[in-house]
């Protein structure tokens, strides 16, 4: 089955894309959140929104000269847990 993104936040050269198999987009047709680079490069695996709101803003925190942080680790979201 085709997978679609659909941007839903941009922050920086980071973008949190909403994952459907439609085309359009339609929030309850969503199967997941992931992050991606300004040029398309898929950084995370399927995720909450949460979670890939949280990734997005650690990646954009460092990369602005904030706390040099690396961005968390997937199972780390899913167990609740922040870096």
């Amino acid at each position: 089955m085709d997978e679609y993104q659909h941007t839903v936040l941009t922050r920086g050269r980071y973008r949190l894309m909403a994952l459907t198999h439609e085309t359009q987009y339609d929030p309850a047709g969503v199967i997941g959140y992931t992050v991606v680079t300004d040029s398309g490069a898929r950084l995370t695996p399927d995720l909450s929104m949460d979670d890939a709101r949280v990734w997005m803003d650690a990646l954009v925190e460092a990369e602005n000269g904030g706390r040099a942080i690396a961005a968390p680790d997937a199972a780390d979201l899913r167990a609740g847990k922040r870096r």
